[in-house]
């Protein structure tokens, strides 16, 4: 019966030759072959079942494993922007941490090679991090970004020596059309960043136009731009390849290649973008996949064999990107598979990372797979696709994994976060693949953005703002306060509701609710709302304070 349920659990030919295997060990006692001969055909019958019929294995037949794992904690809050394993095996890791919407900085830490504390830092001029690399000489290369209040937003461009004191930083200012969503750093320290520019003109595909609720108007091209460490530019582009496009990260094949994924289409059709570039930003080729309605590129890798994987999100609408999509292309862009993953909630995935023995270590979040909050997921795929491995890491409370690397030793190293009662952490943790004979790859991969997180944050801030509102100016109309003050701060309010239902594109705030899980909002307009919500609040506040002091 045990043999039986095995069996159950194959799903391909290396499973059933290990099972097989195990028999004829087991027949060496004269119990046990008397057992298989009474099974006799059914038994076979079962093993060619499982190998022809794709009956799912769980996780339980793997060799992968799961070392340790650790939570740092800097603030109130922190998120993971990127990570590089250094040749010693110490973990670098940047991303940000927050005290509240209004107080927030780029953070910078390094851990040994099991994941315990050795330095941190946080910069005052730089908001997050998006992306980190350790210098052949030990320094850290670290790019982040800044948002511009008061002064315009600039990428931000910082080195440190492998003890984390700052040698310099510089600046790149970014115009009000352009969005900066992913980073790469080349092994020379040269920083590549991709993202969208509203209307900006192009160098590849057709030109589009991006049909909206409002019409057709010009849509966001894919913006790529690559500087030194210095902040100099050494070229810029921009790429109109259908309608609406945005590039989510960029990674740095073995041959300098670039290679760029996200997302184009429209508002209510998205294909995964995929875009190869030469070293100096020339396309090479352009094309894009179709899975479902949308369909959004959020990661990708190169394989040895100059293969690449992409990973992202697919669905049949906006409020149903719900499931994994993962596609490998050869190096021209044919496709050769694909595979789409998830069950009944949602299940996303933000890094992926091709390992030197062929598989594919993707990361991300379930909640189909793990308890209702939701669990940092990892599947390690077959260079077919199969699913050799499946974890769900349950901290009690929401986990999310970003980032994937490797170390010298052959580990995966993976962060992201893990939400608490009152603060947010970061999350590490190492996982041992089968055997020893591992190399590291030598490029950095790129990191999920936390751009996104910052826009949800801050949302979410806006939203509990919005409600405390509510119940402040309905006291304030109760005590009588004056009508110029009512009527200045509900014209706030009304104003910063509109700001943020622009921002996230949407008619409602229930609209809003669903689409932060996927959308891809304007943060500046965030930002100003909840600035604008914050002093229609204060200005009914001292108006309450007036009439009842006590």
């Amino acid at each position: 019966m045990i043999l039986l349920t095995y069996c159950r659990q194959l799903f391909s030919l290396r499973l059933v030759v290990v099972l097989l295997i195990m028999s004829v060990e087991m027949m060496e006692g004269l119990e046990m072959k008397k057992t298989l001969e009474k099974l006799g055909v059914p038994f076979f019958l079962v093993l060619l079942l499982g190998m022809f019929f794709g009956i799912p294995q769980v996780s339980a037949a793997t060799d992968y494993e799961l070392l340790w794992h650790k939570t740092h904690n800097f603030w109130l809050s922190e998120g993971v922007g990127g990570i590089d394993v250094a040749s010693n095996g110490d973990i670098v890791v940047v991303g940000h941490t927050y005290f509240s919407a209004f107080f927030q900085r780029f953070l910078i830490f390094k851990t040994d090679e099991n994941g315990t504390l050795k330095w941190n830092q946080t910069l005052n001029y730089s908001h997050i991090g998006y992306a980190v690399k350790v210098l052949s000489n030990g320094d850290i290369i670290a790019a982040g970004y800044a948002f511009g209040f008061l002064s315009p937003s600039h990428l931000t461009i910082s080195r440190f020596d492998s003890e984390g004191n700052e040698k310099w930083h510089s600046a790149y200012y970014v115009g009000s059309s352009e969005v900066i969503y992913g980073a790469a750093i080349a092994s020379n320290g040269d920083v590549i960043v991709v993202g969208s520019k509203y209307g900006g003109s192009s160098e590849g595909g057709e030109n589009g136009k991006y049909l909206g609720d409002g019409g057709e108007s010009p849509g966001n091209d894919v913006w790529a731009l690559r500087l030194n460490e210095n902040a100099t530019v050494k070229w810029e582009k921009t790429f109109d390849v259908n309608g609406d496009d945005v590039a989510h990260e960029v990674s740095i094949a073995s041959n300098g290649d670039l290679i760029v994924v996200g997302e184009s289409g429209s508002y209510y059709s998205k294909d995964f973008l995929v875009l190869r570039l030469d070293e100096n930003g020339n396309l090479i080729w352009q094309n894009t996949y179709n899975k479902n309605s949308l369909d959004v590129a959020n990661a990708v890798s190169t394989a040895s064999n100059g293969d690449i994987i992409v990973v992202g999100q697919t669905g049949e609408s906006e409020n149903a990107l719900e499931d994994i999509w993962i596609v490998r292309v050869s190096s021209s862009g044919t496709l050769k598979w694909e595979k789409q993953f998830g069950g009944e909630s949602m299940d996303f995935a933000y890094a992926v990372r091709a390992l030197s023995n062929g598989d594919i270590a993707v990361a991300g979040f379930t909640k189909s797979f793990g308890k209702p909050e939701g669990d940092a997921w990892v599947l390690v795929l077959d260079s077919l696709g199969n699913v050799k491995w499946n974890y769900a890491y349950d901290e009690g409370h929401t986990e999310v994994i970003h980032s994937i690397d490797i170390a010298p030793n052959g580990n995966l190293i993976a962060a992201g976060w893990s939400a608490g009662d009152y603060v947010d952490s970061i999350l590490l943790m190492a996982i041992k693949p089968p055997g020893s004979e591992f190399i590291p790859i030598r490029e950095r991969e790129p990191q999920e953005n936390p751009y996104l997180l910052i826009a949800r944050v801050w949302t979410e801030r806006f939203l509990m703002y919005h409600d405390i509102f509510d119940e402040l100016y309905e006291r304030a109309v109760s005590l009588g306060v004056d009508n110029e003050t009512l009527e200045t701060s509900l014209g706030l309010h009304n104003n910063a509701t509109s700001l943020i239902l622009d921002a996230w594109r949407c008619n409602t705030l229930e609209e809003v609710l669903r689409k932060m899980k996927f959308g891809i909002p304007k943060l500046y307009s965030i930002r100003r709302a909840l600035l604008m919500e914050l002093e229609a609040i204060e200005l009914l506040k001292d108006a309450i304070t007036e009439l009842q002091p006590h």
